[in-house]
């Protein structure tokens, strides 16, 4: 799914209502950590001009052992239930620690994260069990590849985004944290206006 999608999943099941703005802002973060090895690897090749193959398997940088390893990392099963366990051992050990309820909350929302991820990737599969093992699920479903069901997939995470924004603003009065979860929808609005508006647009404004 799309990172928004997952930061907006994370924040509806890993917070509930008395938590405070520090927690809910860990839960949002938890939903985007699994991605941001390759947030970094973009802004790096932006950054050193790099010009080869980026995303095609198998010679694509994104394919390259160092970024693969941190990729799996982050979309770990065993790390972040790890993560989790940790939390909850230190939460009850240090009866309610609030950097034990944090650890819980980012385990808890990476976890899901990773658990969005496994059904609709096919050919860009995580190794979702490492360290303990580098198979992928090869999925005949995408969230984004028409060939692979993702023009369904796709209006399917745009009704799961809007619902966790509906229980988003049930559960917090926050102001910020009902504006982010507003702003985190823009790409389901880009996604359903049609791509020659948007290319019209494009041409205005640039």
């Amino acid at each position: 799914m799309m990172t928004p999608t997952h930061m907006l999943v994370a924040a509806g099941v890993a917070t509930r209502r008395w938590m405070a703005g520090g927690l809910i802002a860990i839960a949002f973060f938890s939903g985007f950590l699994p991605d941001l090895p390759m947030l970094v690897m973009v802004i790096w090749a932006r950054w050193t001009g790099f010009s080869g193959n980026m995303w095609d398997a198998p010679d694509g940088l994104y394919w390259s052992t160092p970024w693969q390893t941190a990729i799996s990392a982050t979309h770990s099963f065993p790390v972040w239930g790890a993560v989790f366990c940790l939390g909850l051992y230190l939460f009850y050990r240090n009866r309610g620690s609030k950097w034990a309820l944090a650890l819980m909350v980012l385990g808890a929302g990476a976890f899901v994260h990773s658990l969005f991820d496994f059904p609709v990737h096919t050919s860009d599969a995580h190794a979702h069990f490492w360290p303990f093992s580098n198979w992928r699920f090869i999925s005949g479903v995408s969230y984004y590849e028409p060939q692979h069901y993702g023009n369904i997939v796709s209006k399917i995470e745009i009704v799961i985004g809007a619902a966790m924004v509906v229980l988003i603003f049930r559960r917090f009065r926050s102001w910020w944290v009902r504006g982010f979860g507003l702003f985190l929808c823009l790409p389901y609005v880009l996604e359903l206006v049609p791509r020659e508006w948007l290319f019209r647009l494009h041409q205005i404004l640039f």
